[in-house]
C-alpha cells in the first residue's frame, strides 16, 4: 500500500471535469431524462405520502 491515500482512479475522475462542469451537463440533459426522473420523484412522494396516511389507521 502506498503512502498516498488517494485512490488510483481519482486522477481519472478529475480529468473528466470539475463539479461545475458535471452540474452543467446534468442541467442540460434531455427532456426525456427530466421527464422520467420527475415521474419517479412524484411516485416516491405519493408512496411515502400514502405510508404516512396509513399510519393513522394501523
Amino acid at each position: 500500500m502506498s503512502s498516498d491515500s488517494r485512490p488510483d482512479n481519482l486522477d481519472d475522475m478529475e480529468a473528466e471535469g470539475s463539479l461545475w462542469e458535471r452540474m452543467r451537463v446534468l442541467v442540460r440533459a434531455s427532456r426525456g431524462f427530466w421527464l422520467v426522473n420527475s415521474v419517479n420523484f412524484g411516485d416516491g412522494i405519493a408512496y411515502f405520502g400514502m405510508l404516512a396516511l396509513m399510519t393513522f389507521f394501523f
